[in-house]
């Protein structure tokens, strides 16, 4: 994460992420590590960001890591003001109790939004 983007990369197969990006249209971010999904929710997902609400620095700048197998990272739709991923780590997922069974915006892809779960 840099400068509130979010970069993900499916496993660390740089080309099949390049791939899925040409797939579905996701702007890419190259860097000595290969290609990145540049913020790949965009399409189907709004994410607030108030300049005014800058955050922790370690939250806007965040290192590369891996998420473990069968681990999920959580990011809140609120960046900037949001306890999640970033500060308590990937949750294993069978810590993971509770799942949506509501929701007020649906995905226009929910066959490309299952898709990203691919590494």
């Amino acid at each position: 994460m840099r400068e509130k983007n979010l970069y993900l990369q499916i496993g660390s197969d740089s080309a099949a992420t390049c791939r899925y990006a040409q797939k579905y249209g996701i702007k890419i971010y190259l860097d000595e590590d290969g290609c990145w999904l540049e913020n790949p929710y965009s399409r189907f997902y709004a994410v607030s960001h108030i300049e005014e609400v800058t955050g922790p620095p370690e939250l806007l700048n965040l290192p590369k890591r891996v998420v473990p197998p069968h681990s999920y990272f959580f990011m809140g739709d609120f960046r900037d003001n949001s306890t999640d991923s970033r500060f308590f780590g990937p949750i294993e997922y069978d810590k993971i109790y509770y799942k949506v069974w509501f929701t007020l915006k649906k995905s226009r892809s929910l066959e490309y939004m299952g898709s990203i779960k691919n590494f």
